[in-house]
């Protein structure tokens, strides 16, 4: 990003991206807190401070290749457990029959409906509009593509998509299953709620230590974005000029992935949806998203316009993505429209910027070549 776009657009966008990366281990560890509470009835701040800890310990002793070793043995164990969980939850709920009628007795028959105006402006669209930028630019999928053998990044992209894909289908059929069996919870714990109280106790262990494992996963798999980011692209070109001590950068990464894993956990306690909070991180990588894109599809991007976008799109995300996101409104307007409008401040004013003055003296030759 430094040789495509300068030092001054890749400065804001690290500090982007490991903003990015510490909420989304936020977010993973106030899950930990939320499915233990609902579960096991664990006091949420005591659960989410002592899963950061532990995530904080093996992550820092494991590096990225016990992150992506956990994620492998996740998604084997995930689709086992919802093999065996889906069908029983079926049944115990009566059948297809019975789930469509607890269905309607709980929502009526908009319940029932595929499409229809709120699902497609309160859930689409707020779900297209922040999720649109981790099928571009996710550092899970771009961390783990490091840390794995020399040619085979491309099969683990395809058969890690495909093989996660069923899983979230089949959480989420779980999830209207507890809905129709009259099961009244937020919306953000329905699934532990619904296999605590559907299901034998071996289940709610099972799911318990299945999702943990899970999330450890992902909330180490940031942590080690936001301690390598910090190393490779603060650390050694801006502190260091280029020239570190290559013995200190290692204890450096992992001083970093402590205190990311505190701050964070400390953070996590406050009271907000996971849902929600979702939304909200994925706001935060929307103002570099699109200078990611364009940067790699236009030759001749203009560097200027492109780090404008981004400085005028971050104050954008924040008051009217990721505040409201989390409860905290500043401008009333709906939060579809709040990612819309990020993403059009993002994408245009480099865009203009470039038709208006392009750069002509860019090569993708040159810059592999250096």
């Amino acid at each position: 990003m430094a040789k495509r776009l300068g030092s001054g657009t890749h400065k804001v966008f690290t500090f982007v991206t490991i903003v990015q990366m510490f909420f989304w281990a936020v977010l993973q560890i106030m899950a930990v807190g939320t499915i233990l509470n609902t579960m096991f009835g664990i006091p949420v701040w005591v659960a989410a401070v002592l899963s950061g800890i532990v995530v904080t310990l093996y992550i820092t002793l494991g590096g990225l290749r016990a992150a992506a070793g956990t994620a492998f043995f996740q998604v084997l164990v995930i689709t086992v457990l919802l093999a065996i969980l889906l069908p029983c939850a079926i049944y115990y709920a009566g059948g297809v029959d019975g789930i469509y009628s607890g269905v309607i007795a709980a929502r009526g028959k908009e319940g029932t409906l595929v499409f229809s105006k709120t699902i497609f402006f309160d859930w689409f669209l707020v779900s297209f509009f922040s999720y649109l930028n981790y099928a571009i630019m996710d550092q899970n999928v771009w961390g783990y593509c490091y840390s794995i053998k020399p040619g085979t990044e491309r099969k683990f992209i395809l058969w890690s998509a495909f093989l996660w894909l069923p899983i979230p289908c089949a959480a989420g059929l779980l999830g209207v299953i507890g809905l129709s069996t009259g099961i009244q919870v937020n919306p953000s714990v329905i699934l532990p709620a619904m296999i605590l109280n559907t299901m034998p106790v071996i289940f709610s262990y099972g799911f318990a230590i299945i999702m943990l494992a899970s999330i450890y996963s992902t909330a180490g798999s940031c942590l080690n974005a936001f301690s390598s980011l910090f190393v490779n692209d603060i650390y050694i070109p801006y502190v260091k000029k280029g020239q570190p001590d290559e013995t200190k950068l290692l204890p450096l990464a992992r001083k970093m992935t402590i205190i990311g894993g505190l701050l964070a956990s400390g953070v996590a306690i406050f009271p907000v949806s996971l849902l929600f909070m979702n939304y909200a991180v994925a706001a935060i990588a929307i103002p570099i998203t699109w200078p990611f894109v364009l940067s790699v599809c236009w030759k001749q991007l203009n560097k200027k316009a492109t780090i404008l976008g981004m400085v005028l799109a971050i104050p954008v995300a924040l008051v009217v993505g990721f505040l409201p996101a989390i409860g905290i409104t500043i401008i009333d307007i709906p939060l579809w429209l709040g990612y819309l409008i990020t993403h059009l401040v993002a994408l245009l004013v480099p865009v203009i910027g470039t038709l208006i003055q392009p750069n002509k003296e860019f090569d993708f030759a040159m810059m592999q070549a250096e």
